[in-house]
């Protein structure tokens, strides 16, 4: 909404502030920086066996691994079957199909496992603070009772029901 003032071109409202940014926690930085380093560990062996299934086989069974080692297209050529002419599909195909039935199954099983304890949980009244905190939260984990009203003398938040 714009007045007359603002369209002569005077300022109405005063500059938009900056908003001042808490410093970083080395907390916070230790657990990205773990949280890389994890990362890196469980990538790098998925990468080598990448990298290792474009070498030839005698060049993939050397110990240790040569890493400059030519890259070659051939086990994936006879994989597909250039050299013998039988096809991987079916084999492949059997295992998509069974993995794909058993993520289904735990899936049947899980949600309304999942539901069935969620009622349960809302049919029993409320336990604390906030429906997805646990029990005793106030008590055991302040931060996770914040809601609208404000912190007690304790400096926990609570709410009515608490």
């Amino acid at each position: 909404m714009t007045t007359t003032a603002a369209r002569a071109g005077t300022r109405t409202a005063s500059p938009p502030t900056r908003t001042h940014r808490p410093p970083r926690n080395r907390g916070n930085v230790l657990l990205g920086l773990a949280a890389w380093v994890v990362g890196i560990v469980f990538i790098v062996p998925v990468l080598w066996t990448l990298l290792t299934s474009f070498h030839s086989e005698n060049a993939a069974a050397t110990n240790p691994p040569s890493l400059g080692a030519p890259l070659t297209l051939a086990g994936y050529r006879e994989f597909f079957g250039a050299s013998t002419g039988a096809s991987p599909w079916p084999p492949l195909l059997n295992s998509m199909t069974a993995s794909v039935l058993s993520t289904v199954l735990v899936l049947a099983l899980a949600i309304p496992a999942a539901y069935a304890s969620r009622s349960a949980r809302s049919r029993s009244g409320p336990t604390s603070c906030s429906s997805s905190c646990p029990p005793r939260c106030c008590r055991s984990w302040p931060a996770c009772c914040r809601s609208t009203s404000s912190p007690s003398r304790s400096g926990c938040w609570t709410t009515s029901g608490c």
